[in-house]
């Protein structure tokens, strides 16, 4: 049997290349048991572990969720990669030659349109931030950002745009070439109508932040309203592409520096983040409007021993980190918490004391999560 277009033994080279113990392990910290080794599943959240690993059969099993496999279906699963994509990055770890392409066949429909999918995306990536900087309809949104102290040079580092009022101006340039729009539906680009009449622009008269893949793709958007208006943000829904349980935003920018010095600075929103770089903080990574995840903190294990979490200094931010904090150290990251004082969130802060303060004050001193839990509760009860 063939998985799409790779040679059967390509995919049983790179299973002998990569003990499923030794790969898990990475991801999971395991303990032994008999002939299995068991731990905390990484893909949903659990206290008793039921994730096991069997060494003799090189298989995973999770008796809490039901997901299982091998050493390739569990990378797949755990970096969100289809089984051609976690095949293709273990043979090229392992200096399996990656030569296999379809002898006669095209590419399957659902790789077909997953290519389109990131093809889609990549161009309305681009189209958002020229009509940011280049177009009168994107000079609030400037103005805004100038604000906000986001200058040109990193509105170019994270490709921010902008997504006009008008209802089908992303539809229309899709439209015109040649993309599918029923398709782009599906990716979380457009939205149809209610009368079924045709689509729309999901995102309109917002801030756009472009949401990478791993390996630097853009998947999603993520929008912040121009004036009032609810939602502030609107990410992106759950996509073939995207699922926001399992991804952190920056990480395909902040995994270099995650690993040189093997702490990740985890943040609440895309302006912390963008903010923070602008302070020389180039390790950090935010959620997407969802709490920490076992998935998030799986994912950060290989790159990083050390955790520091800076989220809001207000009473929401604070109890966000008391959740967040018990994800981590069950990943097996070593958690200590930056502190912000009156209330401010880290972009507010560096706004007020200036890059340098934010780095010396806070990052460069976090407290261990005794301290933080003990100021907590003091606060929690003299309040």
């Amino acid at each position: 049997m063939t998985y799409a277009r790779i040679p059967e033994s390509v995919i049983a080279a790179v299973l002998r290349s990569h003990d499923i113990v030794e790969t898990v392990g990475k991801y999971v910290h395991l303990t032994k048991h008999g002939k299995y080794m068991k731990g905390l599943c990484p893909f949903h959240s659990e206290k008793t572990p039921s994730f096991t690993v069997t060494p003799e059969k090189q298989i995973f099993h999770c008796y809490g969720c039901g997901k299982g496999g091998d050493v390739i279906r569990f990378v797949a699963e755990i970096e969100g990669y289809s089984f051609p994509e976690a095949v293709k990055t273990m043979a090229e770890q392992a200096g399996i030659p990656v030569s296999w392409s379809a002898p006669s066949a095209g590419p399957s429909p659902v790789d077909s349109a997953r290519d389109k999918l990131r093809e889609a995306h990549e161009l309305a990536a681009k189209f958002y931030h020229y009509l940011l900087l280049n177009t009168a309809q994107g000079r609030e949104a400037m103005a805004y950002l100038r604000s906000r102290g986001i200058g040109e040079k990193l509105i170019d580092r994270f490709v921010i745009g902008y997504a006009p009022k008008g209802w089908d101006t992303l539809a229309k340039f899709l439209e015109s070439r040649k993309f599918d729009l029923g398709l782009m539906e599906k990716g979380g680009l457009l939205a149809a109508k209610q009368d079924g009449s045709g689509f729309v622009d999901r995102f309109r008269g917002r801030i756009m932040f472009p949401i990478w893949s791993r390996d630097g793709k853009v998947i999603a958007f993520g929008g912040r309203i121009l004036g009032d208006g609810q939602p502030k943000y609107l990410n992106s829904p759950e996509t073939p592409l995207f699922a926001k349980s399992r991804l952190l935003y920056n990480f395909h920018q902040a995994r270099p520096a995650i690993r040189k010095s093997g702490t990740v600075v985890l943040f609440e929103g895309y302006m912390d983040v963008i903010k923070a770089w602008s302070a020389g903080v180039a390790n950090g990574v935010a959620t997407m409007g969802t709490a920490l995840t076992p998935e998030h903190a799986a994912a950060l294990r290989p790159h990083a021993d050390e955790a520091i979490i800076c989220y809001d200094g207000d009473a929401a931010g604070q109890n966000a980190v008391l959740k967040t904090v018990p994800l981590l150290e069950r990943a097996g990251l070593r958690v200590s918490v930056a502190m912000l004082p009156g209330g401010l969130d880290p972009d507010e802060f560096i706004d007020k004391y200036g890059p340098e303060a934010f780095v010396r004050e806070t990052l460069e001193h976090p407290v261990s999560v005794t301290k933080f839990k003990l100021i907590y509760l003091r606060k929690t009860i003299y309040s």
